[in-house]
């Protein structure tokens, strides 16, 4: 054993050094996730469109769904594009639901680009719906609204 110290022991000291120095001038690890750890999502990216939505709602608040319209594995057709268009137009208008915007899928060329599936099967709607005491009855009729008949239909976003 003393040969061992004879040998290693300055070895062991230096670690022994190293290893408290490197304990004391550690940073704060909690600080540093808490500051730099968060993850920034670019600008257009579905909940950060949707927080903008909501600020300029001129601080009434407000609730972004997203309508998902599918065919399956087969293209949706003209017919279905159609009544889909027709159901999304009709849900503006419906007095009770407190809709302030629906972004349509055949709206504009941007919003066929982004809503619409390349190989067609799917569409996407975004519903924008003022928030208010009757958050759960809203979302009730929303589902209800969107019903196509052929096409299945599903309603994602925040829940009450």
């Amino acid at each position: 054993m003393k040969k061992f110290f004879e040998r290693h022991g300055m070895a062991a000291v230096t670690w022994l050094i190293v290893v408290i120095l490197a304990v004391v001038f550690m940073p704060d690890v909690n600080a540093l996730v808490r500051d730099n750890g968060a993850v920034k999502l670019p600008s257009d990216v579905q909940s950060q469109v949707a927080t903008r939505i909501q600020k300029k709602a001129n601080g009434k608040p407000v609730r972004t769904y997203t309508a998902v319209f599918s065919n399956g594995k087969q293209a949706l057709t003209k017919a279905q594009t159609k009544r889909i268009d027709r159901t999304l137009h009709s849900l503006k208008s419906e007095s009770g639901l407190r809709v302030k915007d629906v972004m349509r899928p055949n709206d504009n060329a941007e919003t066929r680009k982004q809503l619409i599936a390349k190989d067609h099967t799917t569409q996407l709607a975004q519903i924008t719906v003022k928030d208010g005491p009757l958050v759960k009855t809203q979302v009730a009729k929303l589902r209800a609204q969107l019903k196509v008949g052929g096409v299945k239909t599903y309603v994602t976003g925040p829940m009450p």
